[in-house]
């Protein structure tokens, strides 16, 4: 932690002490030289360092005006490294990368340690966007990466599991203990690399399939016959006889579905 800053609570600081957790991420990430790199809170740098040495250019936005000016200073000369004053929340990203010309490098990626209270907005926002991100590698609460990364079947799969897949593949790479942080905060956090995919493997329309998972989660420990009544006008009977004719059984609950499952699903309401 940077000497003599007070840490502000609205931003949710907390900074990684650990130099293995930073190599960890670096590993994961895969940088490289002709990759363009977008690094959402880079705090005190301690990612943003290693990592301006290993790519072709790294965009960095912290919204602490005072890291601003530390990190300003610190990458004075460094032409490789920009280093933006904004809400990551309020961003266009499109905007911001045409402005640093992400398109003239092979790949773009993005990487961040992000502050528990705006993970999954971020992740969100990230996922939905048209950008062409190759991966996204983030630290996080780790009971958000267990949700992200949980597969059918899994107490902890729900909506935001099927969301993320939607989008990208999830690999856990490790869990970053509290006491590895300063300040310490209440719960441990875990590193988690997403790879967006090339084609989603959904062929039904975003808006209905991800309205009917929505509505499948929403009374998440009912059977899928429950939780989907009412939905397009069908009573809980006619949403049994619809599963039962697609192959799904009706007493099944929504977190053992998968997302080919889903989509059939959504296909057939």
């Amino acid at each position: 932690m940077p000497e003599s800053l007070h840490l502000k609570k609205q931003f949710g600081q907390n900074f990684i002490q650990s130099s293995e957790v930073i190599d960890d991420i670096i590993h994961a990430f895969n940088a490289g030289e002709n990759d363009f790199v977008l690094e959402i809170g880079p705090g005190a740098g301690a990612l943003t360092i290693p990592l301006s040495e290993e790519v072709g250019h790294l965009t960095a936005i912290e919204i602490d005006p005072r890291l601003v000016i530390r990190l300003r200073d610190q990458f004075a000369k460094n032409s490789k490294v920009d280093i933006i004053a904004d809400d990551v929340l309020q961003v266009d990203f499109n905007k911001l990368l045409q402005q640093e010309n992400a398109n003239e490098f092979d790949k773009i990626k993005i990487v961040g340690n992000i502050p528990y209270n705006i993970t999954s907005p971020i992740i969100e926002k990230v996922l939905s966007s048209d950008i062409p991100f190759t991966n996204f590698t983030l630290m996080i609460q780790k009971e958000v990466a267990d949700r992200i990364c949980a597969q059918p079947g899994t107490r902890k799969r729900g909506y935001m599991s099927v969301f993320v897949q939607y989008y990208c593949e999830p690999t856990y790479i490790r869990t970053v203990g509290r006491e590895l942080f300063m300040p310490v905060p209440n719960v441990d956090s875990a590193v988690v690399n997403l790879e967006f995919r090339k084609e989603v493997p959904v062929s039904c329309d975003k808006e209905k399939f991800f309205s009917v998972v929505k509505q499948s989660f929403s009374q998440k420990r009912k059977t899928l016959a429950n939780s989907l009544a009412g939905y397009g006008n069908r009573d809980k009977q006619a949403i049994s006889e619809l599963l039962s004719s697609i192959g799904i059984e009706p007493q099944r609950r929504a977190e053992t579905l998968s997302l080919e499952e889903f989509d059939k699903l959504a296909q057939a309401l």
